[in-house]
Order: C-alpha cells, then sequence, then structure tokens
C-alpha cells in the first residue's frame, strides 16, 4: 500500500485533509458539489462523536478535517468552513 500521507513504515504524516458533507451522506475533498447545509439552530453548542461543536446556524455547512497521524477526525460547522 502506497500513499503520499503514509511513509514506509505505514506511519501518517502530520497533515490535515479536508473533506465537505454532501446532502446524500457522502463526502468530498475540500469542496461539495451538492454541499449538506445544516436545518435547525441550537441553543447551545453540542457534542458529536466525543467533540465539542460550537453551535451554528441554519444553513451552515459541515467540513471534517482528518489528521493522518493522531487518527483523528475534527468536526466544524459553520459558514465558509
Amino acid at each position: 500500500m502506497t500513499d503520499d500521507k503514509i511513509d514506509v513504515e505505514g506511519n501518517g504524516k502530520d497533515e490535515d485533509v479536508i473533506y465537505k458533507l454532501n446532502k446524500d451522506g457522502s463526502v468530498t475533498k475540500v469542496t461539495a458539489t451538492n454541499e449538506y447545509k445544516m436545518q435547525g439552530t441550537p441553543s447551545a453548542d453540542v457534542e458529536i462523536a466525543g467533540q465539542n461543536v460550537t453551535k451554528w446556524a441554519k444553513g451552515n455547512t459541515v467540513t471534517y478535517t482528518y489528521n493522518y497521524k493522531t487518527n483523528k477526525v475534527t468536526i466544524t460547522v459553520g459558514a465558509g468552513k
């Protein structure tokens, strides 16, 4: 298996890859062609998959940032993110 984000020993490099959420539930790198927009506005920050996500406004989009070294995903909701 070869990938420019993984070294020859199979270790992830300290790099982030950004994905956007599409309406159909799929994700695409950097930009989405059919971006999902939030349908409501929570009254406070919420927890999603063990992460605190800052409250958002209706119509904001969802971004997932994956770090190869830590093997973690960060979820961001907000306009232009």
